[in-house]
């Protein structure tokens, strides 16, 4: 090593063990350090031991992870950097020194030896006195340490940026499985109250480093059962898994206790994965702490996005991927020199797109210190309260139960009873009707399980096709500070069915009425229905007859008679009277005639054509129709929805299955005169029958064709997400 004062020169410790000399000399040690008159030497030895950094947000016991040396987690790698400050018996004098060593050449850190300074510390100026107190830092592999530093405030606003902290050590053949060449991880040590002591020949510094970097370790499995029905079932195998990691911090202050570094978020490319056996993965993967609010989680937690081909058996790659979503941690911080570790079980097909990353996997959190030594993070923040999932999904009939864990301080176990024992309160259930209003249930029911530490909830769904919205705040209280956390569950039938408020419809073609446009056509639509400026209407038609919609006027008068609502049906059941899939269209329906998409929307009656029209004009109607969203809806605000289609034969017969009901109010009363679908049929309901005619007789003649529309439209994954990650 070589030191960039006039000091003798020595080495950069290697191990993480404790490798130093203790304070009584050999003859040994004397003859490494030579000899000076007054035998006050200084050495500072590395130690890879506990973590200086702070436990305050992170609410779980800690373990030990030991540092993996192939991932270069235990490199001193070329510098150690040394800075006293303080002195005086109470730590307040003006002394400051500064060391900074770099390996010498042809030397490599594994043939170093564990003393790095040596120099007559109480003769040479600036001298330390014995028994004054001082302040250490020790920095290691970061070359900003690596010069003069001012003064104490100066290095506090030391920060790293490392563009590339997210991958680590591998060969450079492997840069596409995120791995990089020479990685070595800042770390540094604080010690507050350190003192030459008299008697002493070596005045020891014992440098506990910890590291600046979090890093994560995910494993991800799938579930036996989809597992099974995936590849023997279904017959397909796992193609090109992938990973890409999303929200990685790219800076940090040096020192634990510097000044605050502004987080600077990026994310890494698309890396490769190996599987270990039976299609199971796993990665690590770093970042630089930071922290966020519960608010700003899904768009600033750090998360990987897991993806894979699926192939049939026998058969090339389509290149239809399967994306999902892992977040990274269920916490609001990440801390220095830990690890948070994710096992991820995947039990559905996930995503077909990127831009919406399914998080429908099982996810298990695990955090901690990443050290040679145990560490109690209980012992460092005594109240905490911690419930995993914030928020889950349940689904199916009959009686579910979900099981939430909760991570809390021994002492709330203990007292079931008392004044920090763990209590639910607002608890409230509840679903949305065909009006979206909220109609409370008592179908769910929240226990505490003190054996298990979880919580047990026991929901049954609504009989109605409706979902069932579970809330509640779990808490206990210490002193008069109550710590509490608050928990979402959505049970979700077989089939189910959620509302949006519409506000207006029309088309997206200038000589279609749009509202609040205040162009030719709208006056003329105004004059010519006699309706007032207060109402506003859409064109159901290629013609020129244009219909007032029984609404609602911008006064806010609800009280007219036509139903405003759309809804949305997912359809998760099987019947053997339709099969799920998205049907298919070109001139005609291409798919099977019973073919129900397994999430669609259907148009209110803002829509409605009042005399009915063929089937023409029908699809014409439904290829260009827009209905809009109200601005205060609760899901789509404002929204502009496009896309629309006429049903399938199945569709309305699912539409009159569901509609009238608590969660779907009627869009179908001119069914008994019949109801245009995609494949030229129009549909009609008499005497507990469905017909289906085209009409045309035998012959070929028209019989009648003045029918009836109701619009439907595929729901995008995008539009999915939105509905089934609702809290409230």
């Amino acid at each position: 090593m070589r030191i960039n004062k006039t000091y003798m020169a020595k080495a950069l410790a290697a191990t993480f063990l404790t490798v130093g000399f203790t304070a009584c000399a050999t003859e040994e040690l004397a003859d490494l350090l030579g000899s000076t008159a007054d035998g006050g030497r200084l050495s500072v030895v590395p130690e890879m031991l506990g973590s200086e950094a702070s436990h305050a947000s992170t609410a779980t016991r800690a373990t030990t992870e030991n540092g993996v040396d192939a991932l270069s987690e235990n490199n001193l790698g070329e510098t150690l950097d040394v800075f006293i400050a303080g002195g005086g018996t109470d730590g307040t004098g003006s002394y400051w020194n500064q060391y900074h060593l770099t390996k010498a050449a042809g030397a490599s850190i594994q043939e170093s030896v564990a003393d790095v300074l040596s120099y007559n510390c109480l003769g040479e100026a600036p001298a330390l006195v014995l028994g004054d107190k001082y302040r250490v830092y020790v920095a290691v592999n970061n070359a900003q340490t690596n010069a003069t530093i001012a003064d104490e405030a100066a290095l506090k606003t030391l920060s790293v940026t490392d563009a590339d902290i997210c991958r680590h050590e591998g060969p450079e053949a492997d840069t596409g499985k995120g791995t990089q060449t020479a990685k070595r991880f800042m770390m540094d040590y604080y010690q507050a109250d350190w003192s030459p002591l008299a008697g002493n020949a070596v005045h020891q510094i014992q440098a506990q480093l910890s590291r600046a970097a979090v890093k994560f370790r995910v494993k991800i499995k799938f579930d036996t059962e989809f597992y099974k029905q995936l590849t023997e079932t279904d017959g397909y195998r796992i193609n090109s898994p992938a990973w890409r990691l999303f929200n990685y911090n790219t800076s940090a202050p040096v020192f634990a206790g510097g000044d605050a570094v502004v987080p600077t978020l990026a994310t890494a490319p698309r890396f490769s994965l190996d599987k270990t056996g039976n299609d199971e993965y796993e990665l690590v993967t770093y970042s630089y702490p930071f922290s966020w609010t519960k608010a700003t989680a899904d768009d600033v937690a750090p998360s990987i996005l897991f993806s894979f081909d699926l192939v049939e058996n026998g058969k090339s790659s389509k290149g239809e991927y399967h994306y999902y979503r892992i977040p990274l941690t269920n916490l609001t911080a990440l801390q220095r020199n830990h690890l948070y570790e994710v096992t991820a079980t995947i039990n559905s097909y996930g995503s077909s797109s990127e831009m919406v990353q399914t998080t429908d996997v099982d996810l298990q959190y695990k955090v901690v210190d990443w050290t040679d030594e145990a560490s109690s993070i209980e012992a460092n923040k005594a109240y905490y309260l911690i419930v995993s999932p914030e928020f889950s999904s349940i689904y199916g009939t009959g009686a579910r139960t979900q099981l939430l864990d909760v991570v809390a301080p021994e002492s709330v176990w203990e007292q079931k009873d008392g004044e920090n024992g763990l209590k639910i309160e607002a608890f409230k259930s509840y679903y949305y009707d065909k009006s979206g209003k909220k109609t409370n249930i008592t179908t769910a029911t929240p226990t505490i399980d003190y054996s298990e530490k979880k919580i047990k909830v026991i929901s049954n769904a609504p009989g109605n096709h409706a979902v069932n919205y579970i809330s509640f705040v779990v808490y206990y209280t210490v002193n008069g500070v109550k710590y509490s956390q608050k928990v979402y569950l959505k049970h979700f039938p077989l089939d189910y069915i959620e509302n949006i408020a519409g506000w207006w419809s029309s088309r997206d073609e200038a000589k279609w009425v749009r509202w609040g446009d205040s162009n030719k056509n709208r006056t003329q639509v105004l004059q010519k229905n006699q309706g007032g400026s207060d109402f506003f209407y859409a064109k159901v038609a290629e013609d020129e007859n244009i219909y007032k919609i029984k609404k609602y006027n911008t006064k806010g008068d609800k009280s007219t008679q036509s139903n405003y609502h759309m809804y949305t049906i997912q359809i998760t059941s099987t019947s053997n009277e339709y099969v799920i899939g998205k049907p298919v269209f070109n001139d005609k329906l291409l798919s099977a005639d019973k073919v129900v998409s397994p999430a669609f929307m259907i148009a209110s009656q803002l829509g409605l054509n009042a005399n009915g029209c063929d089937h023409d004009v029908a699809k014409k109607h439904c290829n260009v129709y827009i209905e809009v969203a109200q601005n205060d809806d609760k899901l789509f605000p404002g929204k502009e929805f496009k896309g629309w289609r006429l049903p399938t034969q199945e569709e309305i017969k699912i539409i009159m299955k569901y509609q009238n009901g608590a969660a779907m109010d009627e869009l179908l009363p001119r069914i008994k005169d019949g109801y245009w679908c995609a494949d030229g049929y129009y549909l009609q309901y008499s005497s507990k029958k469905y017909t289906a005619n085209n009409g045309y007789d035998k012959n070929g003649n028209v019989i009648n064709t003045a029918k009836y529309i109701r619009c439907v439209r595929d729901l995008t994954p995008e539009e999915v997400e939105t509905i089934n990650s609702r809290k409230e």
